[in-house]
This record gives structure tokens, C-alpha cells and sequence, in this order.
């Protein structure tokens, strides 16, 4: 998945992750694809299990919102997908192991994410192809 990603064009400007084995394993699996430094990435405790409503409040804590270089949240569902749906305002069922999930938000600042504020750009996973 991170290679899809690489050949995207993605380039992440913050990682943060839950600090659960299977997490930040993934996260620096992606860090290195991606060349990000694994030193750089945040492991947030607050991310383990967490629900829709404590994501946000992480990401409200991300600062200013570059739309060439997005964040990326390493997590845990349901609280994951519940989110990406709040946020979006979409009906995803459920982003698997290892899936992505690709927005564009009409915000400037983190802080700004609200309920519905994005729009879908893409969700792949690794079954997709």
C-alpha cells in the first residue's frame, strides 16, 4: 500500500500512529517507503482503540493544513472508519488492515476538521487490485 501511495505522489508532512505493535509497524513500513523519518514520527497514545471524536481532537493538534503534504493516522477500528465517515461524510463499511484512505478538506488549519468538512479523493486497500 505504501507504494501506491509513493506512486501517487504522496509525501507526507506528519505520520502519527497508535503505539500498538501492529500500528507502528505499519507506520514505519510506510515511513520508509515513503522516505519519512521514522525519528519524526509521532506515536500518540490517545490513537490506541480510539473513537471518531478523540481522533479529531488529534488531528485538531496537527497545526497548519499543507494540502501538497498530508497527514497520515495509523489507528485502529471501528474508531477509524468512523471517523473517515464523520469527517467525510461518506458510508464507508470498513477500511481493512493496511487500507487508504485519500481526502481533500476545505479547512486551513487542523483545528478547523469538522463533521462532513472533506471530500473522498480515494480508498484502496490491499484487495482492491
Amino acid at each position: 500500500m505504501a507504494r501506491r501511495l509513493k506512486e501517487r505522489g504522496v509525501l507526507p508532512k506528519q505520520m502519527i500512529s497508535s503505539p500498538a505493535l501492529r500500528a507502528i509497524t505499519t507506520c514505519l513500513e510506510f515511513a520508509r517507503v515513503l522516505n519519512f523519518p521514522a525519528n519524526q514520527i509521532q506515536e500518540v497514545r490517545r490513537v490506541y482503540h480510539a473513537s471518531s471524536d478523540t481522533l479529531l481532537n488529534v488531528v485538531h493538534q496537527a497545526g497548519e493544513v499543507d494540502s501538497d503534504r498530508p497527514i497520515m493516522l495509523f489507528g485502529h477500528n471501528p474508531g477509524l472508519t468512523d471517523f473517515v465517515n464523520d469527517l467525510l461524510d461518506e458510508a464507508i463499511d470498513n477500511i481493512p488492515t493496511s487500507g487508504v484512505v485519500g481526502a481533500k478538506l476545505d479547512i486551513a488549519t487542523w483545528k478547523e476538521a469538522v463533521a462532513g468538512c472533506g471530500t473522498l479523493e480515494y480508498f484502496d486497500y490491499p484487495k482492491l487490485k
